[in-house]
């Protein structure tokens, strides 16, 4: 059965995001990372709060701008959102309660993968609900 785990880049004074969500500083600390490389193989698929899937991009304005961990992995995406975008987007379910994210992105992962969790606050959500339902 697929596994939850909460990964997130964040500053030593220990902030995620600058103001208005800036995530520019992490620009400087992108590139091969073998800690990170062994995480994306173990990936089934990625959990992300709507705040976090459709805010800032430290690699905005290259050709891995919107790409999850900047292109080096693809899969299936939900979004906890309380209203889906009128355009869809390929690749990403968006959904509207925890419970449901967390049971549709265990099955997307499949046996032995993550479902790796993206957002500060879709992980302090999965928290109680990943105890209590013993996943």
């Amino acid at each position: 059965m697929a596994r939850m785990l909460y990964s997130v880049s964040m500053s030593v004074d220990g902030f995620i995001a600058g103001s208005n969500g800036d995530m520019g500083w992490l620009t400087d600390y992108l590139g091969p990372n073998p800690a990170v490389d062994n995480l994306i193989t173990e990936v089934g698929a990625i959990l992300v709060g709507n705040r976090t899937f459709g805010g800032d991009d430290p690699d905005k304005e290259t050709e891995q701008e919107g790409e999850a961990f900047g292109g080096g992995w693809s899969g299936p995406q939900f979004v906890l959102a309380h209203n889906a975008p009128a355009k869809p987007v390929a690749g990403v379910t968006f959904v509207h309660d925890i419970e449901t994210a967390i049971e549709k992105s265990k099955e997307a992962a499949a046996d032995k993968k993550y479902v790796n969790v993206l957002g500060a606050n879709v992980a302090r959500g999965c928290r109680p609900l990943v105890l209590w339902m013993r996943f």
